[in-house]
């Protein structure tokens, strides 16, 4: 990347390219880039983000919690309770409504909010007797270091271009405009070929669901 940043005329006057520079482009870039777009890469599968406790509604995310997954089809972003036999999907209720729609009882949790760095539940949760809940899910990672050392989880010529641009933009290049075209033209060829993976899987879906009948 460096090398191409020199090529690209992101040099000092002294024909210099800070690799400081560099890293801060290329981590703004991939922040950029998981919070527009549910990239498999980036995506985390916990399995116990937390343990729920009688009447306890708030417990803290994950240390690399980043976002909730892009709603689907049905209105999930990927939160469930396991109540050590089923999993129940959680449904997300925005915080405006949080206070007004509560239950005032425990019981098995059905819709959840985030506040800060914390999941909160409602109903707050009851014994499920004796053997609690586990909260289960599906979220973007959190991206708030990376090195030019470090692998990268996307193709390489995405992150460069997508660092280039920010690069130029961050040095108000003159080539500023047109690697941030190019930069726009990676990301979505990338978000592209990753429907078209999983097309298949959500086509079956909808086929099993709706016993044959496709929409």
């Amino acid at each position: 990347m460096l090398f191409r940043s020199h090529m690209a005329g992101l040099h000092d006057d002294e024909g210099r390219v800070d690799a400081i520079d560099a890293e801060t482009a290329l981590l703004a870039f991939l922040q950029r880039l998981v919070a527009r777009y549910d990239l498999d890469a980036f995506t985390v599968i916990n399995e116990s983000i937390a343990r729920t406790f009688t009447g306890l509604r708030h417990y803290a995310l994950p240390e690399d919690f980043g976002r909730l997954m892009q709603p689907n089809d049905r209105d999930e972003h990927g939160m469930f309770l396991h109540d050590g036999t089923n999993i129940h999907t959680l449904t997300y209720r925005h915080p405006n409504e949080w206070f007004r729609l509560q239950a005032t009882s425990n019981n098995r949790p059905s819709h959840f909010t985030i506040s800060g760095r914390e999941i909160h539940l409602d109903p707050a949760p009851d014994a499920n007797s004796g053997s609690h809940y586990t909260l289960r899910g599906a979220y973007v990672k959190e991206i708030d270091d990376f090195s030019l050392d470090d692998e990268l989880p996307i193709p390489i010529s995405v992150a460069e271009d997508g660092a280039l641009a920010q690069l130029a933009i961050d040095k108000d290049g003159p080539t500023a405009r047109a690697w941030s075209s190019m930069g726009s033209i990676m990301q979505s060829a990338l978000a592209n070929q990753q429907r078209r993976m999983r097309q298949p899987f959500q086509r079956r879906r909808v086929w099993s669901r709706n016993r044959g009948v496709r929409r």
